[in-house]
């Protein structure tokens, strides 16, 4: 009790509910994601089942610039920043990604450790699919492996 025996109170912080992602959302995102994008529902629908979502808070790092590297992520609800890290120390902002975008890194692209730091900037839904589901999608469903092989080449 407060002196003079009051009480006293403290202000709650307003309380914020896990953030959803939905399974249309989700399915939505990845017909629109470029490695994705025209794929029937069916094979969306393996794709889906092979990703995991992740909520990001605000602030919150997705992962750190010189972590290992072994997943890609796709932004489902929200944004997520990239930077980089100067020599002095500085971060620089090198994206903003909003839904639909890829970021990550794989050792089996060619990117052993992350380059940048990803960060949520609200509240987000990141996609994550690990090396060894991502191969088997690469498998299973060769456009997408062309379309990596695209984008790893340019």
């Amino acid at each position: 009790m407060a002196p003079g025996g009051e009480r006293r109170t403290i202000p709650l912080r307003e309380v914020v509910l896990p953030h959803q992602c939905p399974r249309p959302v989700r399915m939505d995102v990845l017909s629109r994601t470029p490695y994705f994008a025209g794929l029937d529902p069916d094979a969306l629908d393996g794709i889906d089942r092979r990703m995991r979502a992740r909520t990001v808070r605000a602030h919150e790092h997705v992962y750190v610039a010189g972590e290992p590297a072994d997943a890609l992520y796709v932004v489902a609800q929200g944004a997520v920043s990239l930077a980089h890290v100067t020599e002095d120390g500085a971060p620089t902002l090198t994206d903003v990604l909003v839904p639909g975008e890829l970021f990550g890194a794989m050792g089996t692209l060619g990117e052993p450790v992350h380059l940048q730091t990803a960060t949520a900037l609200v509240d987000t839904c990141a996609l994550r699919i690990g090396q060894d589901d991502f191969r088997a999608v690469l498998r299973e469903r060769p456009v997408v492996a062309l379309r990596v092989l695209d984008d790893v080449a340019a």
